[in-house]
């Protein structure tokens, strides 16, 4: 959801970092989901991208959640 968002306004990963107080790395590792953001961090990146908090939240609650693999035929 950050990356598809910073995309979207034409942002580097620097230009956001910078317009929401965070590092480029920070950036870079919630894109990857390597780390797992504050409620401030995620509060700084809802502003700076014009997003409502609770719409940053739910999507990314959304991308985080592992989808459920069906069962191979014959199998339960």
């Amino acid at each position: 959801m950050i990356h598809a968002e910073r995309i979207r306004v034409g942002w580097s990963q620097e230009t956001l970092a910078v317009s929401a107080g965070v590092s480029n790395s920070c950036v870079r590792h919630l894109e990857h989901q390597r780390s797992k953001p504050t409620l401030i961090t995620m509060l700084k990146l809802a502003a700076a991208l014009n997003l409502d908090l609770a719409t940053l939240l739910h999507d990314a609650q959304a991308a985080s959640t592992p989808k459920k693999n069906k069962p191979a035929p014959g199998k339960k």
